[in-house]
């Protein structure tokens, strides 16, 4: 039993002074003291940094640390490396969360070690739309057996693949060597929990909505694209990490979560095919042809679960071969986004 938690939670800034207030705010408002505040100040050009350090000024829990600009892995790393907490927790500056976060996972921690816990969360806008919320039942997974039942269900309820809104374990992350990947600039967070998940031995989840995952403008995937190269990198990577988890808990029974894997990979294939049409990242029409059909003769194509009416027209056409017409109507639509 764990007579006390000290947390580490790690929050990275860059340029965030718009809502930096509010989320420190939400931080040192927590009902469990026992934590510190990592600001990990990713060379900020807009007084977050000033901002960062007079929260350290007022507060001992808070600590600074300025670094170049180096993109959001090189600080979480930093602040991994600085964390010396019993546990981590990262939260992203335009962020917040509830002032029970942190109690709720100590909570759980009285009674049990656990390697990982996840609570829910909201995933909302700043405009008029409405927000979604994401959480499941309290429920623990000590055995193979109940691993094998609860991270199928975090993935379904889109709770596992992102880095906040959960509890690590400090010495598995360190005796592990986990890190970001510094090399790709869009998820990053998804392949470090996967790769975490891999080593845990226990789950908790609770229901509590505690984290509010905020988006302040409108762009989205199929809008702010990566390249097809390293979107393909980040999709290959986090497609070998759910296959280990599949073969390590032995769900080769559990069609919905293979289809789930599957559906995934498709999607990540699709953003990296629409890359291809971007005046930074663009390919021939060849290349094009070849990486559409390669999707297009996917067997999973058609069992997917998508919610983007621009998505579902661009399965369809490939689920009837259409290939000429996609890339046509994509050529079209880059003019425009481009004008």
């Amino acid at each position: 039993m764990i007579a006390f938690l000290q947390v580490s939670i790690v929050v990275p800034v860059y340029n965030a002074h718009k809502y930096l207030h509010k989320c420190i705010d939400s931080i040192l408002d927590q009902t469990f003291l026992d934590f510190e505040l990592l600001l990990v100040n990713d060379g900020s050009l807009d007084g977050s940094a000033e901002i960062c350090e007079e929260y350290a000024q007022k507060d001992s829990r808070v600590k600074v640390c300025h670094i170049p600009n180096s993109g959001v892995s090189a600080a979480r790393n930093k602040g991994i490396e600085l964390a010396s907490g019993i546990h981590i927790a990262f939260v992203d500056a335009d962020d917040w969360i509830e002032n029970f976060f942190l109690e709720r996972f100590y909570e759980i921690l009285r009674h049990d070690e656990i390697d990982l816990i996840v609570c829910g969360y909201c995933y909302e806008y700043v405009s008029n739309k409405p927000r979604h919320c994401y959480s499941l039942s309290d429920q623990k997974a000590k055995t193979k057996n109940q691993l094998g039942q609860v991270i199928p269900e975090l993935e379904y309820n889109r709770m596992i693949s992102t880095v906040w809104g959960k509890l690590y374990r400090r010495d598995i992350i360190v005796n592990n060597k986990l890190s970001f990947d510094t090399t790709i600039s869009f998820g990053e967070d998804t392949i470090f929990t996967w790769s975490y998940l891999f080593l845990v031995n226990s789950i908790a989840v609770t229901d509590t909505i505690g984290y509010h995952y905020v988006q302040y403008d409108e762009i989205t995937l199929t809008k702010k694209l990566y390249g097809c190269d390293i979107t393909k990198k980040t999709r290959d990577k986090s497609y070998e990490l759910r296959i280990q988890i599949f073969e390590k808990y032995d769900l080769f029974s559990n069609n919905r979560f293979l289809n789930a894997i599957q559906g995934e990979y498709i999607m990540m294939s699709i953003l990296a095919n629409l890359s291809m049409y971007n005046l930074a990242f663009r390919k021939v029409k060849k290349e094009r042809y070849e990486n559409w059909l390669e999707l297009a003769n996917n067997s999973y194509l058609q069992d997917m679960y998508i919610q983007s009416r621009f998505i579902k027209i661009v399965r369809i056409l490939l689920f009837y071969k259409q290939i000429n017409v996609l890339d046509l109507v994509l050529k079209s639509r880059n003019l425009i986004i481009e004008k």
